[in-house]
C-alpha cells in the first residue's frame, strides 16, 4: 500500500489512533529502556540517535553533498562574475562620460581663442534629437466629477502649445495636481467631464503613453542603484525597441549632462538606512527617470519642490533647454522666484474651486491683473502676488468689496485682453529670434573662416585630409596647448565617427560650428540610418517598446545588480547557520532521539520556512511605489514578477544548502543528503511564496506578523502528529490541513525516506517508543495520490502549493491598488 519507486515506506496496518495515544500517555519512564547498551542499542544502530561514527568515512559516503556543494558554489561564482562584468561595464561608462566632457572643454578652447564672442549651447545631445511630431494639448470645459456627485474642477478651458514649457499655479486647494492628473488621465477616483484634444484631434492623453511622461511629486527611485543604473535601465526599458545600445549610452549620457548629475553617476542614491545622494540630487534623478524615456509630452508635480532657488531655475533651464528639441513640458509648481516664473511660455492660474483666473503668457500675468486695478508693490516677487491676488489678499482699487470669486467672471470678460498680449510678446520672441539667427548666422561665418585658415596652415598639400597626429598639431596651434591622446581620439570620433582613421576639413568645421547656440550636437553616422528610422515611426506618435522576453532579460539584470547589494542577506544566512547549528547540537548530544522520529524534522521545517518567509516579504514589499510608476509607463508586469521571483530563488537554493548542510554534517541521518534535503528545500519554495503573498496582501510593516503567525499555524500547528491524527479522518477538515500544511506533506517525505533506509525495528523499542512510532506512521504514511507513493505525493503536493499560491500572489499584483497611478 505504501511501496513507491523510490522504496518501500515499511508499514503495517494501521493502529488505532486512541489506542496510540493511551500507550504514548500511560507508558512508564522505564519503559523508554530496552535490553541490552540502553539507548543506543536495539535494532541495530541505524535506527537510534547518537552513534559513535567515523566522521570522515561518514561524509566520503555522502558524496552527494559535495556534488551540490560545488553546485552551489559554481552558481555563486557564475554570479559574481556577471557581477565584475557589470561593475567594468559600469566604470568603463563613466570614464567614457569623463573623456566626453574633456573633448567637449577643449572644443570650446579651441573656438573662444579663435572667436572670443561666439556663443557656445551649454548642452550638446549626442542621443536625443528634435522631436519629428509634437505634442499640442487643448482642453475645453474640463471638469473633474467624484463619485458622490462633487466636481473639484470647473469648465477649464484652453491650450498648451507644443515645444512649450508651461507651468500651473493656484494657492493651496485650487485643484492644481488634480488638473494635471485628469488633463493626463491619471484619474481613476471620479469622472473626467469635458473634451481634450492632441494635436486637434479630439482623444485622451493615456493612448499616447508610450511617447508621454509623468514625474512624481515624491521622489520614487531604487534606492539600491547608482544614478547612472537608474537612468540605464529606465532608458531601456521605454524606448524603442530597435533602439541600439550605443545610442541608449548616449542618450543617458545627455540625461547626465542635462541634470548636471554626471559628477554622481557611479553613486548609490541610497535612503534613510544607506547614506547616499542628496534630496535636490534625488530630485533630479526622478525627473531623469522620465527625460531617460525621451518623452514627446511630460507631465511634472511640482518638480521643484524641497529645492532651493539656484537648483529650481536650473531644473527648470534643462527642461527648457529640452522643449527645445520639441518637448511639451506641464508641470505644477509651487512659489517659484519670478526669474524662474518668467521662463514659462504658458502660464495657468486656477483659484479656488479650479476655476480658471488666467491662462496666457507668464511676462502678460503682471500686466493683466493690472488691467483689472490691482496694484502690485515695487518690491513684490510677481509670483508670489498673483497669489495673494487669487487668495483675496490684495485689494482692488476699482471695487470696494472686492472677493476672490469675481477672479472668474472677470477672465471670461477680459480673455481678448490677455490673447491680445500674447501675441505682442510671441512677436517680440519671433522679432528676438530673428535678430539672434542673423547674429548666429554671421558669427558662423566669421568662425568658419578663421578655422579654414588654421586648417591650411597643417594642410599643407592642400588636400582637404589629416591624420591623428597633425589633428593633435592643429588643436595645440589653435588652443596653445597640447591636447591629450584621449583627448584627441575623442574628437576625431565625433567629427569623422568612430575609430576613423583621417579627418575631412568640412567634418572638422561642421563639428566646431556645431557647438553654437541652437546646434543640438552631433549624431554618430552609424545611427543615421536608425534615427530615420525612429523618426519615421515617431510621425504616428508611438513606439514599439520592448515586449516579454526583452523586458525579462532587462528586469533580470537589474534584480541581479540590486540582489549582490542587499544588505540584510547575511543577517538571515548568519540567522540559519546559527539555527541549524544549534538545533543540529540539541539533537545530536542533549535531546538523544531516534533517527527516525519526525519532531525533530517537524522543528526544522517549522524554523526553515519561519526564517525563509520572513525573508521573501523584501521581494515586493518595499517595491511596491516603484511597480506602480512604473506599471503605469507601459512596464510587462508578468517580466515584472517573474525577474523577481526567479532571482529570488538563488536565495532559497544557497540558503537552503547552507542550513540542510550545517545541520546533515552536525546530525549524521545516516540516510544520502539528496534525498534528506530534498523536502527542505520544498518547505522553503512554500514558504517563500507564502511570503511573496503576504508582503503582496498586506502593509509593509505588518508583514512579518502575519509572516510569523501564518507560519506557525501551518506548519508547527497543523503539522504536529497528535493534531494530523485528529484531522486525516476523512471530509473537508482533511482537504484543509492537506491544502494549507506544508509539514503534513514535508515531514511525511523525511519520514518515509528514514523508514526506507534505517529499517526501524518496532520490536526492538520500548513501549512509550512504539506508541509514538505507531502515531507517525499512521499519521505521515496514510494517504498518497493513486498509489505512486508516499514520498512522490509530498512532492507533488507541495509543488502545486508553490505554484497555486504564487498564481494567487501575481493576481493580487496585477489587480490589486489598481488605482495607484504614480
Amino acid at each position: 500500500h505504501f511501496g513507491s519507486s523510490r522504496g518501500s515506506c515499511w508499514a503495517d496496518s494501521r493502529a488505532a489512533p486512541i489506542a496510540a495515544m493511551d500507550m504514548i500517555l500511560n507508558a512508564s519512564n522505564d519503559s523508554v529502556a530496552v535490553a541490552g547498551d540502553g539507548i543506543f542499542s536495539g535494532a541495530g544502530d541505524d535506527d537510534l540517535a547518537g552513534p559513535e561514527l567515523d566522521f570522515s568515512q561518514y561524509l566520503r559516503s555522502n558524496m552527494s553533498l559535495y556534488i551540490i556543494l560545488g553546485a552551489v558554489l559554481a552558481l555563486y561564482f557564475g554570479l559574481f562574475l556577471r557581477e565584475m562584468q557589470w561593475r567594468r561595464r559600469q566604470r568603463d561608462q563613466v570614464r567614457g562620460t569623463e573623456k566626453e566632457s574633456k573633448a567637449h572643454e577643449f572644443a570650446e578652447i579651441l573656438v573662444c581663442n579663435l572667436m572670443p564672442s561666439f556663443r557656445f549651447s551649454k548642452f550638446q545631445f549626442r542621443g536625443m534629437q528634435p522631436k519629428v511630431e509634437t505634442i499640442s494639448l487643448e482642453f475645453e470645459d474640463l471638469s473633474l466629477e467624484l463619485k458622490n456627485g462633487q466636481r473639484v474642477l470647473k469648465g477649464v478651458t484652453g491650450n498648451f502649445g507644443s515645444g512649450k514649457m508651461c507651468a500651473i499655479m493656484g494657492p493651496s486647494g485650487a485643484g492644481k495636481t488634480t488638473f494635471l492628473n485628469t488633463l493626463c488621465g491619471k484619474v481613476n477616483y471620479g469622472t473626467m467631464v469635458g473634451t481634450v484634444r492632441v494635436n486637434g484631434q479630439e482623444t485622451t492623453v493615456s493612448k499616447f503613453r508610450s511617447v508621454t511622461g509623468f514625474v512624481p511629486q515624491d521622489d520614487i527611485v531604487f534606492e539600491d542603484l547608482t544614478v547612472r543604473e537608474q537612468i540605464f535601465f529606465s532608458a531601456r526599458l521605454r524606448n524603442d525597441v530597435s533602439t541600439s545600445e550605443k545610442r541608449i549610452a548616449h542618450v543617458v549620457n545627455d540625461v547626465l549632462h542635462i541634470m548636471h548629475i554626471d559628477h554622481i553617476q557611479n553613486t548609490i542614491v541610497g535612503g534613510v538606512e544607506q547614506r547616499g545622494i542628496s534630496g535636490g540630487q534625488r530630485k533630479r534623478v526622478n525627473i531623469s527617470l522620465e527625460l531617460a524615456a525621451q518623452p514627446t509630452l511630460l507631465f511634472l508635480d511640482e518638480p521643484t519642490s524641497g529645492l532651493d532657488a539656484t537648483s529650481s531655475v536650473a531644473v527648470a533651464l534643462s527642461l527648457k533647454t529640452l522643449c527645445g528639441l520639441g518637448m511639451t513640458s506641464i508641470m505644477v509648481i509651487h512659489q517659484p522666484r519670478y526669474s524662474l516664473f518668467t521662463l514659462f511660455d504658458d502660464v495657468l492660474l486656477l483659484g479656488e474651486g479650479g476655476q480658471t483666473v488666467y491662462l496666457g503668457d507668464a511676462r502678460g500675468a503682471k500686466k493683466y491683473f493690472e488691467h483689472l486695478g490691482f496694484a502690485m508693490p515695487g518690491n513684490e516677487n510677481p509670483a508670489d502676488w498673483f497669489m495673494d491676488v487669487i487668495s483675496g489678499e490684495v485689494k482692488n482699487a476699482g471695487i470696494a468689496r472686492f472677493q476672490p470669486e469675481m477672479l472668474f467672471e472677470m477672465w471670461h470678460n477680459n480673455k481678448s485682453f490677455a490673447a491680445s498680449n500674447h501675441n505682442e510678446s510671441g512677436a517680440r520672441m519671433r522679432k528676438g529670434r530673428t535678430l539672434n539667427f542673423k547674429e548666429y548666422q554671421m558669427d558662423r561665418a566669421e568662425l568658419t573662416e578663421s578655422l579654414e585658415e588654421e586648417f591650411g596652415k597643417i594642410d599643407e598639400n592642400h588636400t582637404g585630409v589629416i591624420g591623428e597626429d597633425e589633428l593633435s598639431l592643429l588643436l595645440t596651434s589653435i588652443a596653445g596647448a597640447e591636447p591629450g591622446e584621449t583627448v584627441v581620439r575623442e574628437l576625431m570620433d565625433r567629427m569623422a565617427g568612430p575609430n576613423a582613421e583621417t579627418v575631412f576639413k568640412s567634418q572638422f568645421l561642421s563639428y566646431l560650428n556645431g557647438l553654437s547656440e541652437g546646434s543640438h550636437g552631433n549624431s554618430d553616422d552609424s545611427e543615421n540610418g536608425e534615427n530615420e528610422a525612429l523618426h519615421a515611426r515617431g510621425q504616428k506618435l508611438s513606439r514599439k517598446t520592448p515586449g516579454f522576453f526583452m523586458q525579462m532579460r532587462i528586469l533580470m539584470t537589474r534584480r541581479l545588480v540590486q540582489w549582490w547589494r542587499m544588505a540584510g542577506r547575511m543577517v538571515f544566512i548568519i540567522a540559519l547557520i546559527f539555527a541549524a547549528t544549534f538545533f543540529g547540537v540539541l539533537d545530536r548530544y542533549i535531546v538523544v532521539q531516534h533517527l527516525w522520529d519526525s519532531d525533530p524534522v517537524l522543528y526544522l521545517h517549522t524554523a526553515l520556512a519561519l526564517l525563509m518567509g520572513v525573508f521573501c516579504l523584501h521581494i515586493f514589499g518595499d517595491a511596491q511605489p516603484l511597480f506602480w510608476r512604473e506599471r503605469a509607463r507601459g512596464m510587462n508586469v508578468p517580466a515584472f514578477y517573474l525577474s523577481r521571483v526567479t532571482i529570488n530563488m538563488v536565495d532559497l537554493v544557497i540558503q537552503t544548502f547552507f542550513f540542510t548542510a550545517i545541520y546533515y554534517v552536525i546530525r549524521q541521518p545516516r540516510v544520502p543528503y539528496s534525498t534528506w534535503a530534498l523536502p527542505f528545500l520544498l518547505v522553503s519554495l512554500v514558504a517563500s511564496a507564502w511570503g511573496t503573498l503576504v508582503s503582496l496582501a498586506v502593509q509593509p510593516v505588518k508583514g512579518a506578523f502575519f509572516v510569523t503567525l501564518l507560519i506557525f499555524i501551518i506548519c508547527a500547528l497543523l503539522g504536529q502528529p497528535a493534531m494530523l491524527v485528529v484531522m486525516l479522518q476523512g471530509g473537508q477538515v482533511e482537504v484543509i490541513a492537506s491544502s494549507l500544511s506544508l509539514t503534513r506533506w514535508s515531514v511525511a517525505m523525511n519520514f518515509c525516506t528514514s523508514m526506507t533506509m534505517l529499517h526501524p525495528n518496532p520490536m526492538r523499542m520500548g513501549t512509550k517508543d512504539q506508541a509514538v512510532f505507531g502515531l507517525e506512521k499512521d499519521v505521515y504514511l496514510k494517504r498518497d495520490w493513486w498509489g505512486i507513493g508516499i514520498w512522490e505525493t509530498g512532492l507533488c503536493a507541495m509543488l502545486v502549493m508553490s505554484t497555486v499560491i504564487r498564481v494567487i500572489a501575481f493576481g493580487l499584483l496585477v489587480y490589486r491598488n489598481r488605482d495607484k497611478n504614480v
